[in-house]
């Protein structure tokens, strides 16, 4: 799944923006690959990870999202 594929690559200190790329990249779904795009692009452009994911990714699981959100508040 694109989020083991994201997470395999931030956990071999991977950037984020090329970790989200390679996520990308193995998303099956055309419709799908295109919303991980547009999450890259908002990343890059300095917008946290949860934000984006809510806004352009409507299938993805609200779980992961808020699992992110705790994440990116722990530190």
């Amino acid at each position: 799944s694109w989020a083991r594929t994201v997470g395999v690559a931030l956990s071999n200190k991977a950037p984020i923006i090329d970790a989200l790329r390679l996520g990308e990249a193995g998303a099956r779904s055309p419709s799908f690959r295109r919303s991980l795009e547009l999450v890259r692009r908002d990343v890059r452009a300095g917008r946290p990870l949860d934000e984006a994911l809510l806004e352009a990714c409507d299938s993805i699981d609200p779980v992961v999202i808020d699992l992110i959100r705790t994440g990116r508040s722990a530190g």
